[in-house]
C-alpha cells in the first residue's frame, strides 16, 4: 500500500500527546537505513499513531503492477503504481510513478512527466527509451543487478495498463 500512497500523492496523518497532529507527506513517511538514527522504518514516534490517511482526489487513471518471483511469494521482487493524465488524443500529458521492491521505502520517479509527454501509452518501444534515463544510475546491490531493468519494465506496464483504464479499448 504504500507504493500506492507514494504514487497517489497522499498524506499520512499522525497524533501525538494530547492531540498534537502533523502530516507527513506518504514518499517521506518510510525510512531509509541512511534517514534512520537508530533502527526505524518510519517516522512515526514512540508517542504516535496514523489516525488518517488522506489521498487527494484525481481524475487521472491509475494502475498497480506487482512482480514476484512466483504466485505463492506474498513480497513484490518490484512493484509499479502510475497515474496518468491523458490528452484529448491519447497521448500522455504527465504522469507520476512510485516504485516498490527497490529501496527500503517507495521511490517516486521524480521527473518522468518531460520524459514521457506526447508519447503514445501503446507505444512500448518508445516508453522504455523515455525511462531509460531514470534507472541509468542505479546501483543495486550485489545479487540484484536485475531489480533495474524490471523496475524499468514494471514502469511501462503500469504506465500502459493506467492509460488503458481510461482509453478502454481504444
Amino acid at each position: 500500500m504504500a507504493v500506492a500512497l507514494a504514487a497517489l500523492d497522499a498524506t499520512v496523518v499522525v497524533c501525538g500527546p494530547g492531540g498534537t497532529e502533523r502530516r507527513v507527506p506518504a514518499d517521506a513517511f518510510h525510512l531509509t537505513p541512511q534517514e534512520a538514527p537508530v533502527q526505524r522504518h518510519t517516522v512515526l514516534r514512540d508517542d504516535e499513531l496514523i489516525t488518517a490517511v488522506e489521498v487527494p482526489g484525481t481524475a487521472w487513471p491509475s494502475a498497480y503492477v506487482k512482480v514476484r518471483e512466483r504466485a505463492s511469494y506474498e513480497f513484490a521482487l518490484v512493484s509499479a503504481a502510475a497515474l496518468v493524465d491523458l490528452a484529448a488524443d491519447g497521448t500522455l500529458r504527465a504522469a507520476r510513478v512510485a516504485l516498490g521492491g527497490v529501496a527500503h521505502k517507495p521511490w517516486v520517479l521524480d521527473g518522468i512527466t518531460p520524459l514521457v509527454a506526447g508519447l503514445r501509452p501503446a507505444d512500448t518501444a518508445a516508453l522504455h527509451a523515455a525511462v531509460g534515463p531514470l534507472f541509468e544510475e542505479a546501483r543495486p546491490p550485489a545479487g540484484e543487478g536485475f531489480k533495474a531493468d524490471l523496475a524499468r519494465r514494471a514502469t511501462v506496464r503500469a504506465l500502459r495498463d493506467a492509460a488503458a483504464v481510461r482509453e478502454g479499448d481504444r
